[in-house]
């Protein structure tokens, strides 16, 4: 048997490292100073030297094939050329995967670079991320999702300084731009869908603790109660956090409470906190053998990339991610032009996106 013989290792040349063209060099071939060549190309001042000094630069340029930074060039007209963005959760939540896209996208059309930051909801890391951007000269700030008053008390004194800033997630009603979503429209939406549909005994899954009157939890039970509901279904809570490894243990304990109730009392339909509590609700239903929605309805919240995808289809409520990041954006493009511009709130308004994960009662 003749031993294989293994391919010999091909070593491919090193390419030689080009050296980059310097504003120094230019200025010696064109026989000019460097602030010469300086103000022509990166200051937009051009015109304050004669057409030949500008073509002897123009020529030495084309020669040496230099090409100008665009960060020197920013910097050199009092720029950073850079919009930062806080996001005040981590990327475990497809959801801020999709807002980053967005934002992104927009200023990169507008000229603009992003310099982004993700704080999972530690107030010590977002004061440090405000620090640095306003050392790193960020030219504005989006920062959120913010849903309450209680979330900017730390910030107050670094906010307060020149930099632009517009807030999102909520309307908080703050010194501050902001773009956010009409305080109790998702949850109404929500009460309303499932109360057409015949459900009596409505529970809420997989809610933080309520810090505020205004929480999500307190207005949901105000709704249950305004529709004059005796028997509502248990509110769950859970740990504020956007991670499927920390739902699941949630759903699989409610499924498990859920099975040990009377079927007379078990709620008959529950909204999740967002689309991950309904997923992992889903699966832990599935695991049990509990039928959604035939023996549990489930509406979600965020309508969350691949939503439309389970089985079944989970309805939820669209809280219009992509629309709220593009308005932050315009009024942050507005309070740049317009420093001194009295504040703006622009509310959004939710959807619901009915799909399968709702039974019919009536």
């Amino acid at each position: 048997m003749t031993k294989a013989q293994s391919n010999p290792k091909i070593t491919l040349p090193k390419r030689p490292a080009k050296r980059r063209v310097t504003l120094e060099q230019v200025a010696i071939a064109a026989g000019v100073g460097r602030t010469t060549v300086s103000d022509i190309l990166n200051r937009n001042a051009a015109d304050k030297y004669q057409p030949e000094t500008r073509k002897r630069v123009e020529d030495a340029v084309a020669k040496l094939g230099y090409t100008a930074s665009r960060a020197a060039q920013q910097l050199a007209r009092g720029r950073s050329g850079m919009i930062g963005l806080i996001l005040t959760r981590d990327l475990s939540n497809p959801v801020f995967a999709n807002r980053v896209e967005v934002v992104e996208k927009a200023i990169k059309q507008l000229g603009y670079r992003m310099q982004l930051a993700f704080t999972d909801g530690d107030p010590e890391m977002e004061a440090s991320c405000i620090e640095q951007m306003q050392a790193d000269a960020v030219e504005g700030l989006i920062m959120g999702p913010v849903y309450e008053s209680l979330d900017l008390e730390q910030h107050k004194q670094i906010l307060q300084g020149h930099l632009p800033v517009v807030l999102f997630g909520g309307t908080l009603g703050s010194q501050f731009d902001e773009v956010g979503l009409h305080p109790d429209a998702s949850i109404h939406l929500a009460v309303k869908h499932l109360l057409s549909k015949g459900h009596k005994r409505v529970g809420f899954l997989g809610a933080p603790k309520p810090r505020t009157a205004e929480g999500p939890s307190r207005l949901f039970e105000t709704y249950l109660k305004d529709a004059g509901l005796k028997n509502p279904g248990p509110i769950i809570w859970s740990p504020d956090t956007d991670r499927y490894d920390d739902y699941y243990p949630v759903s699989e304990a409610f499924v498990k409470q859920w099975q040990a109730m009377d079927k007379n009392q078990r709620p008959t339909a529950m909204l999740c906190h967002n689309d991950q509590m309904a997923q992992t609700t889903i699966a832990a239903c599935h695991k049990a053998g509990i039928r959604v929605p035939e023996d549990l309805s489930l509406v979600g919240y965020e309508n969350a990339p691949g939503s439309a995808y389970l089985i079944p289809a989970l309805t939820s409520i669209d809280n219009r991610g992509d629309q709220q990041m593009r308005q932050a954006i315009e009024l942050l493009m507005d309070r740049i032009q317009h420093p001194r511009k009295t504040s703006e709130k622009r509310v959004i308004y939710p959807e619901l996106i009915e799909r399968d994960s709702v039974l019919d009662l009536r």
